[in-house]
């Protein structure tokens, strides 16, 4: 996603791996907000529109935000995430894809900070966050290597 202009970070969350036994997660068939997560740990598999993209510890899935379109979470391990919700001025992809960012570390760190700024609230903390999520579009553009389909069919 070259030449992205982000107009607004809705949120940036933690999501923790669940106390109970929960196997799929259903979010309906709106989603306001382009999301894009990095999975910390756990393994899931995520159908949106009919594609399934499989979420291992080090992978970025990117969702465009939509309306009418089946998106729910299959869960093989509870794990935890980093989640941000965010627009842009122009349109995106509508298609769903995962990114396997393994090779380079540095996105991980890039996710944990964006969420510790975010939730901090100190003085300046909205532009740092915008700048964050720029950074964190830098470093998964270098290191694209979107993962198929046929990943989220192995057990």
């Amino acid at each position: 996603m070259e030449n992205i202009h982000i107009s607004k970070i809705q949120s940036v969350i933690y999501i923790e791996p669940l106390s109970h036994d929960v196997k799929r997660s259903i979010y309906g068939k709106k989603l306001d907000f382009h999301e894009l997560v990095f999975k910390i740990s756990g393994d899931s598999i995520t159908s949106f529109n009919d594609k399934k993209l499989h979420s291992i510890p080090n992978t970025v899935r990117f969702l465009p935000k939509s309306n009418g379109i089946e998106y729910y979470v299959d869960f093989k391990e509870q794990g935890a995430c980093i989640d941000v919700f965010f627009d842009t001025l122009e349109e995106l992809p509508k298609e769903a894809y995962n990114i396997d960012t393994s090779k380079n570390l540095k996105i991980r760190d890039l996710f944990l900070k964006i969420h510790k700024v975010w939730t901090s609230k100190q003085q300046g903390y909205y532009n740092k966050c915008l700048s964050l999520l720029y950074e964190i579009f830098s470093e998964t553009e270098k290191t694209k290597t979107p993962l198929t389909d046929k990943a989220a069919h192995e057990s």
